[in-house]
């Protein structure tokens, strides 16, 4: 009997696949059929072809299974499982974790991926008032939803506060990209502190809609995620007003007040935009007379990452989204990404990378989150370039090259 025939009838006994012809040579590996067992994380398999033991059953920690010339370790139950052959049982060996090479042919980067245009203006003045005023400049929460940005300002001289109450009377403060409630603002003028309001000029327009609704007399829904800070910052514009929806369920069940007819909705501004759609339409049907904004509160830069990843992923094997993990445009394109049928990955940076993911793998998709820096991008690219990767190209969407006016400086009264 050949080795092929050999591996063959190990993988229909224990309904595998092994992939020959991936690590070192005269290596073969074990991958079930959950994706477990590839390098890094499954077991490893050795030949052997001194063995001729007749097959017998006896209570192992480990599965081994013989076949004239081919030796299968699985560590498949904690308590027992079975062995086919008459050595002694053999222990789940330590797992491989070497690059698997001649497997990735090809990285494929989505464009537009990276920093927006209210993440570059937010940024920018952070900058901005550390060269003009020197540090300490305080900024409450995180400018932006990722702990690189935040860390290279710190070096800089940023401090990062949760409150405006963390700031010394008559200090300088950045508020972030994504908004703060009027309390903030009303504690910053209290405290005669000079304000830089970095707040993306697409999120004030929610709060903008949320007030005129209000004023309206409009019970206002929200759709958004709970506890983000654009969220936490949009519903204190009107807090007895809006009620919040996460979900097609909570949709239906949301309690907007007695009228029916005298209902608003607006969007966090970064959601998915499929998801969204659904809620929206199943708020239509139950208040048919619904206001809504005569544009999307779901952001451009949201809505462009989202398209080029849904094209990226139909045109790869598997998708790495760089972003942090409290990034909420960063998690939709990890979700876009795996509706359209393909493995993806949320990775804050190249270290969080796992070789095994690309066994079998020939394409791999590349995007970043918006408030993900492109340096970032660069190192996942090198990664690929140390082991041999040599084909890099990039599917465009969309030109996108809107800009921001700078953040203005707010002084309060003496």
């Amino acid at each position: 009997m050949d080795d092929g025939t050999i591996l063959s009838e190990v993988e229909k006994l224990l309904g595998i696949e092994i992939r020959q012809g991936l690590g070192a040579p005269g290596t073969d590996e074990i991958v079930d059929g959950t994706g477990g067992g590839v390098a890094g994380i499954g077991p490893t398999a050795e030949r052997s072809d001194e063995c001729l033991h007749p097959p017998r059953k006896f209570p192992v920690k480990a599965e081994m299974v013989h076949r004239r010339s081919f030796h299968a370790v699985m560590g498949k139950a904690p308590d027992y499982t079975t062995s086919y052959c008459g050595h002694p049982p053999v222990e789940r060996r330590t797992y491989v974790n070497r690059w698997r090479s001649a497997v990735v042919e090809e990285i494929v980067l989505a464009e537009p991926r990276g920093f927006c245009a209210g993440v570059v203006r937010a940024i920018d003045a952070v900058e901005q008032a550390l060269r003009t005023y020197g540090p300490p400049i305080y900024v409450r929460r995180q400018i932006v939803h990722n702990p690189f940005v935040v860390a290279d300002l710190e070096s800089k001289g940023a401090i990062f506060v949760e409150e405006v109450g963390d700031t010394p009377v008559r200090g300088r403060m950045i508020f972030s990209a994504h908004g703060v409630p009027p309390e903030a603002r009303e504690a910053a003028d209290g405290r005669k502190i000079e304000v830089v309001d970095a707040t993306c000029p697409l999120v004030t327009k929610v709060h903008a809609e949320a007030i005129r609704y209000a004023r309206a007399g409009k019970s206002i829904v929200l759709v958004g995620h709970e506890g983000h800070d654009e969220v936490v910052g949009t519903m204190g514009e009107a807090p007895d007003k809006i009620a919040l929806v996460g979900s097609v369920e909570e949709a239906n069940n949301a309690n907007v007040g007695e009228n029916p007819d005298e209902v608003a909705v607006i969007t966090q501004t970064t959601l998915s935009v499929d998801d969204t759609a659904e809620i929206l339409e199943t708020l239509r049907t139950r208040f048919p007379r619904m206001k809504t904004p005569a544009r999307s509160d779901i952001c451009f830069a949201t809505q462009n990452r989202q398209d080029a990843v849904k094209e990226l992923a139909a045109k790869v094997d598997f998708v790495l989204v760089l972003g942090a993990e409290n990034s909420s445009n960063s998690q939709r394109l990890r979700e876009v990404a795996g509706a359209v049928g393909r493995p993806a990955y949320l990775i804050p940076s190249v270290g969080s990378i796992d070789e095994s993911w690309f066994v079998g793998i020939k394409r791999v998709g590349i995007t970043s989150g918006a408030s993900t820096p492109e340096s970032l991008v660069d190192e996942v690219l090198q990664y690929f370039k140390d082991r041999n990767v040599e084909r890099f190209r990039t599917i465009r969407t969309v030109d996108e090259d809107v800009q921001f006016a700078s953040a203005p400086m707010e002084t309060p009264e003496a």
